[in-house]
């Protein structure tokens, strides 16, 4: 009987086992499954892998044919040079975005170099980098005098407008591409619009297309590389945040549209007649170096009437430019025509090319006034030009005083009879220097006093004079081809 029990409760105890599994047992149950579940997702991400891969080497393999491709078809007259194993000289003019260490250029360099046996030499102009359209064409009325005994540029590449007031910029944008075609009538030109067009701060945006509307009126094409920005990039904005995208970018696209246009690049259509019709008229502009004055106290130089007499300025009117280098921190000075005060600035930077006075006319003297001798000691030269656009000359900085010089006792009597038949400043013009903007600490200049606030200027006498701004900005805006 015990037995019997005993095999009952044996029983009993197996069926129980068979109704409630422990959860070891379930774990080993399942187990097989989720190995195998582990087992065929790896073996999808490593197929995936191994497809991608595959895909990636097609690509490569597909552009680097394409890339072979493209320089076998590079047989425009650029690349003949390059081919024989020469020398092909690119000159660069332009702001701070034109260098010839910048990113896409340094990437240029390196990729026709590695293609062909020539060298790529680039010329690269030293401009200020915050240099105008106007700083290009007086670099290159001294700049010819040295290249004519060298070898001229192959290429011409050049990219102004973020630094150049929109008022201004299509006269002497226009006034620079007329004298690069006359200078160097054979050489292509590539005129660049910046990336910076993109941007809402600077210049580029407003000046790019009068740029565009110039260059094709002279049958050129640009390069505008805010176009090719925004073409390739969805967010080009999240670009320009990145230094090391930007980088990548730039050696990838911005290098790939210069070859691109390096293929159809062309000189300008020299008989094209201009846009703008003060540029028909006979162009002056006339170098007045460091060496042609004479000191004028410590902080002050002056030209005389004689040398103004010497020059053929005596009696005429213009507008007037700077060239001097800067010292760290501001850089201030006046300039005074017959004591009048008709320009100031207060500059910043490593160097400064560009304008200095609106129209003034010229009589008896004039007087540059710098705030330190350093100062006066970097400056480099005065330029007159003519025609007159309207120009609206610089409006910053705060007048300095004039220093005092003792003349002698022959000087005195001789200036006291000059100013008995003609005096140089007349009770009007000192009143106009004694009110003018600059002494009451408001920005502005003397010869500003013939504008009204709207950036209208009023017509002096001479020719070449229109007679609004938007006269002068108008005829850019639909110009035909």
């Amino acid at each position: 009987m015990q037995e019997m029990q005993e095999i009952q409760n044996e029983e009993e105890k197996k069926s129980y086992g068979k109704k409630r599994k422990s959860p070891l047992g379930i774990f080993l149950t399942f187990l097989p499954l989720i190995l195998g579940a582990l087992a065929a997702l790896f073996v999808y991400r490593y197929g995936r892998q191994v497809i991608e891969g595959r895909d990636r080497h097609n690509k490569a393999l597909i552009h680097e044919a394409a890339a072979s491709s493209a320089v076998e078809e590079r047989e425009g007259e650029v690349f003949a040079k390059l081919k024989k194993g020469e020398e092909l000289h690119i000159l660069l003019l332009g702001d701070e975005s034109l260098r010839a260490d910048s990113a896409y250029f340094s990437k240029l360099k390196e990729l026709l170099e590695s293609e062909y046996s020539g060298k790529i030499v680039y010329e690269e102009a030293k401009l200020p980098g915050s240099a105008t359209a106007l700083s290009g064409y007086l670099y290159l009325q001294e700049a010819d005098k040295a290249l004519e005994e060298n070898t001229k540029p192959d290429l011409l590449f050049f990219s102004f407008g973020e630094n150049d007031e929109s008022f201004t910029f299509p006269y002497y944008y226009e006034l620079l591409l007329r004298t690069l075609m006359e200078k160097y009538p054979d050489t292509p030109l590539l005129p660049f619009i910046s990336y910076k067009a993109l941007l809402s701060e600077g210049q580029s945006r407003l000046n790019a297309t009068a740029l565009d509307n110039i260059a094709k009126h002279y049958s050129l094409d640009t390069l505008n590389l805010a176009a090719v920005l925004a073409t390739k990039e969805e967010h080009p904005e999240s670009v320009l945040e990145s230094k090391e995208q930007f980088q990548a970018f730039q050696e990838k696209y911005f290098v790939s549209s210069i070859l691109s246009a390096m293929e159809t690049i062309k000189a300008g259509e020299k008989t094209a007649t201009p846009i703008n019709p003060i540029l028909e008229e006979t162009r002056e502009c006339i170098a007045i170096p460091k060496e042609m004055w004479s000191d004028y106290g410590m902080t002050a130089l002056s030209l005389s009437e004689e040398d103004l007499e010497k020059l053929s300025l005596k009696g005429r009117h213009g507008i007037f430019a700077l060239s001097s280098a800067l010292h760290g921190g501001e850089n201030k000075g006046n300039f005074y025509v017959d004591g009048i005060l008709e320009g100031n600035y207060s500059l910043t930077g490593d160097s400064y090319l560009g304008i200095l006075s609106g129209d003034v006319n010229i009589r008896r003297q004039l007087i540059l006034n710098f705030e330190t001798e350093e100062e006066k000691n970097n400056f480099k030269c005065l330029y007159y030009l003519s025609p007159i656009p309207l120009e609206k000359g610089l409006k910053n900085g705060v007048a300095l005083a004039l220093p005092e010089v003792e003349n002698s006792p022959s000087e005195t009597e001789e200036l006291a009879a000059q100013s008995s038949e003609s005096p140089a400043v007349t009770n009007a013009d000192k009143t106009a220097v004694e009110t003018s903007p600059e002494k009451t600490g408001e920005p502005g200049t003397a010869s500003d006093s013939g504008s009204s606030s709207d950036g209208k200027k009023t017509e002096k006498s001479g020719e070449g004079l229109v007679e609004s701004s938007e006269e002068v900005i108008g005829i850019y805006d639909n110009v035909p081809n």
